[in-house]
This record gives structure tokens, sequence and C-alpha cells, in this order.
């Protein structure tokens, strides 16, 4: 690609699940259906469909901050035909926050060696409560970026074009001075509505070579 039609970015902006951390763990989601099924003959079904689509069903509420903890699980129960008790939601509130937080070493590694190189280094998740406290807790290296925008601190969930709004208007930047970087494809077309650009996560390899061939880094 000719050197005039490389984009100049001096913010460079990452979503937080499958992107800085690796896939969630799957024995953990089949630990929570398994707990919400009772030890029902069908679990494997509800682990494959029903209990997947509970699970999704209210999570965006969650992750905005309109809901509780307690009152998603007892949504995603409610919807299996079994309400978890207090101590039931309890554990489904860690094995939840152990599915996700996976931490990809090879991303964190890789956000601090260009850290140098780039003005403005930001994390915009969809992110509920018990992330926030995990991410707080869990990641010693989270001072690397210069904004968090979380969630459910502000009541507005990607791909809404609020949550880009506050993003930019943080950061201090225009939105074409930023790339964002999620792996879901309706974030990433909501952040070009809002005009900002950005890449459809696959892979560090991928990120790297879009950072070559159609991107710049810039301080």
């Amino acid at each position: 690609m000719v050197a005039d039609m490389v984009r100049e970015v001096s913010a460079l902006v990452l979503d937080f699940g499958n992107v800085i951390t690796l896939p969630p763990d799957e024995g953990a989601f089949d630990r929570m259906a398994e707990l919400l099924t009772g030890g029902d003959s069908r679990a494997a079904d509800f682990r494959a469909a029903e209990f997947r689509a509970a699970y999704a069903a209210s999570r965006s509420e969650y992750d905005r901050g309109a809901l509780s903890a307690h009152e998603y699980w007892r949504l995603v129960g409610k919807s299996l035909g079994r309400e978890p008790s207090s101590g039931e939601t309890e554990k489904l509130r860690a094995l939840d926050v152990a599915a996700w937080f996976r931490f990809d070493p090879a991303m964190v590694g890789w956000l601090s060696a260009i850290r140098p190189s780039v003005r403005r280094l930001a994390l915009l998740s969809n992110i509920n409560d018990d992330g926030v406290e995990a991410l707080r807790r869990m990641a010693p290296w989270l001072g690397i970026f210069d904004l968090l925008v979380l969630s459910c601190e502000h009541k507005v969930v990607k791909p809404d074009a609020a949550i880009f709004g506050i993003l930019v208007d943080r950061l201090g930047v225009e939105p074409g001075d930023c790339l964002f970087v999620d792996d879901i494809a309706a974030n990433v077309e909501g952040a070009r509505a809002a005009g900002l650009n950005a890449h459809r996560y696959e892979g560090l390899a991928g990120l790297q070579a879009e950072l070559g061939e159609r991107y710049r880094l810039v301080r």
C-alpha cells in the first residue's frame, strides 16, 4: 500500500473480552449450566442452547449497569425454570469472572511494547460491576491505559453512539484520530458510524498487519 494511504492515528482503543483476553473458559460455562440445571439430565442441551440463550438475553442490561448481579442471575435462572439461591448466585458470579478473565500474555506484552509509540491508549469495554472489580484487582498492567471507559459506569453499551462520544470527549481527540479494536462486528460498525477507524480483531497478528499496512501509530 502506498505511503499516502496509510492513516496516522494518535489514539489506540481496545475492547477487553476476546481482545485482551483469551477466549472464555468453556469449562466455567459448563459448570454454570450444571448449577442452574440442578443436575437435570438435559444439562448438555442447556449448555448448548438454552443456557447460552438465557445468559445472553439480559447481558447488555447487566453490562449497562441496569441490573445488579443478583437481578441478572435471577433472570437467567428464571428463564431456565430454576431461580438460584443466594449461595448459588455467588458461585455463578465467581464462575462468570473465571470464564472471562484469562489474559492473553502476548497481547499484554505487545501493548506494553507499543505504549511509547502512541499518544493515547484506552480500554473501551461492555462490562458489569463484577467485571470491573475483577479488572482492577487482577490486572496489574492496567496503568498502561490513559483512559478506561467501562459501560456499567456510564449506563451505556457498545455499539450505542453515545459510548463512542464519551470515549473521544475524554480522550480529547477527534474520532478520526482513533483506531478502535473489537472482536464483534456490530461494535466495529458502530465505531465506524461514529467516525472512528475500526478493526475487527481476529488475532494479534492480524492487528499488527493492519497497523503496518493501513495505520501508523503516532505520538
